[in-house]
């Protein structure tokens, strides 16, 4: 993603109400740091059935007054961090990731790898992104690549806020979401059964159909329990 469409997402963080492509589900890691899984584009009846296209996961990163000012998005085999221009120098990328990012990246990898290409984001970036990577401790491997082992990894502080609240009023209407997919999934199921038969592949249908139906039950049962 570019540094334009990633100012764009803290935009609609920072401009809440107004309407946007993005779908962005937030989970607080801390006062400072949310975890957030984004779908760029919302999904549509028009979208290509062979398409892989998910959410991306990111952190959003707030300053003292909870402006959100820098994003991290996780690729994974590779961070790409920004920071809003106004709030540069500040620490706010740094601390977060040091405190907050790197933690809950290696509660699932070993190492994290980073690269930093002059030629392609320019050198004021690559020399601001190469002096965060350093003092995180990213060791660099060759020119363009940074690596940091989690074993290396030293924490300085780890107060994470894993459980955010859903409201009863939100569980409902997800709950009646995840039952009208599955009655509309029964409903395909129907027309298909009648026009062509194809019984077997029917069969398996229902049976989807089914799970979701049950799964509406269970999600208001799991989310009543978790806040007893």
């Amino acid at each position: 993603m570019t540094n334009k469409a990633l100012q764009k997402l803290i935009d609609d963080l920072n401009n809440k109400g107004k309407r946007t492509k993005s779908v962005i589900y937030l989970r607080p890691l801390s006062p400072n740091v949310d975890f957030a899984k984004v779908w760029i584009n919302k999904p549509k009846i028009t979208d290509n059935i062979t398409s892989s296209d998910g959410f991306k996961k990111f952190y959003f990163i707030k300053n003292e007054t909870k402006t959100y000012v820098a994003v991290v998005l996780d690729m994974y085999s590779d961070l790409h961090w920004y920071v809003v221009p106004e709030h540069r120098k500040n620490g706010h990328l740094t601390n977060s990731m040091k405190d907050v990012v790197l933690f809950h990246l290696f509660i699932n990898r070993d190492e994290q790898t980073i690269t930093i290409t002059e030629n392609q984001i320019g050198k004021s970036f690559a020399d601001a992104s190469k002096k965060v990577a350093l003092e995180l401790g990213f060791i660099q491997t060759d020119d363009n690549e940074y690596v940091l082992a989690g074993d290396d990894y030293v924490c300085s502080e780890s107060n994470f806020v894993l459980n955010s609240k859903m409201s009863e009023d939100r569980m409902v209407e997800l709950r009646n979401e995840i039952n009208y997919l599955g009655r509309s999934l029964w409903k395909i199921q129907t027309e298909i059964e009648m026009n062509l038969g194809l019984s077997d592949y029917c069969e398996e249908l229902k049976q989807t159909v089914d799970t979701l139906r049950s799964n509406s039950l269970k999600f208001e049962f799991l989310w009543r329990n978790n806040n007893k």
